[in-house]
């Protein structure tokens, strides 16, 4: 099962960061000769579709495991060690993504209102305007999606702190929260991975006072 965990979470974050390049690459190549090659933009963006149609069903994949795997956790420690790490630096490479999701939104959004006050080019902005209403919902719901495939890992960990007695119930719901929103659970998780192993360090040493 950690094997499992630990492939689906590389899969997913190099699948999202595909995408991303995709994304991007358009740009930094604009002043290439690349950029006026039809068949390789579209070869991109093909590969780009692609890498976001897996990345959508591995997150998925993400989720079912982070949740089928609290029993496993539970009763095997061992299964458990680093993955906290791993989480957490999944969420931070997992913020490019989300960071050029939301200018290619602004971008958007831009374009529309630009185009719209043009008396030649309203037409065009109804265009995007139209395409906005479509894809800002879909997106939103994509990166929600996204968010949850490593929160849900994060989520499993505080699940399994809380039944060691490691925190109470109010501090378990409280970092959950924290894992459900975007930028809270990238600033949180770094905390939160570093209170449970305080808390499992003293819970150590007191188990065992005569150690060293």
């Amino acid at each position: 099962m950690k094997t499992a965990r630990r492939i689906l979470l590389i899969a997913f974050v190099v699948l999202v960061n595909a995408f991303t390049a995709s994304m991007v690459l358009p740009f930094i190549l604009i002043d290439s000769d690349l950029f006026n090659d039809t068949d390789f933009l579209n070869f991109v963006m093909t590969a780009g579709l692609g890498a976001l149609a897996l990345a959508f069903l591995v997150s998925i994949a993400c989720i079912v495991v982070a949740f089928a795997s609290l029993g496993s956790l539970t009763s095997r420690p061992d299964q458990q060690r680093g993955l906290g790490l791993q989480v957490f630096v999944c969420k931070l490479l997992m913020i490019p993504y989300f960071v050029v999701t939301f200018a290619y939104a602004l971008l958007l959004a831009f374009a529309s209102s630009l185009l719209t006050l043009s008396i030649h080019l309203a037409s065009m902005g109804i265009i995007f305007g139209t395409m906005m209403v479509v894809l800002v919902p879909v997106m939103s719901l994509v990166n929600y999606l996204f968010l949850m495939a490593t929160s849900s890992f994060a989520i499993s960990n505080i699940v399994l702190a809380y039944r060691k007695g490691l925190i109470v119930f109010s501090t378990a719901v409280v970092f959950v929260i924290l894992q459900l929103f975007p930028i809270a659970d990238v600033a949180s998780y770094g905390f939160i991975v570093r209170h449970f192993r305080t808390l499992e360090s003293q819970a150590q040493s007191r188990a065992n006072p005569g150690s060293l």
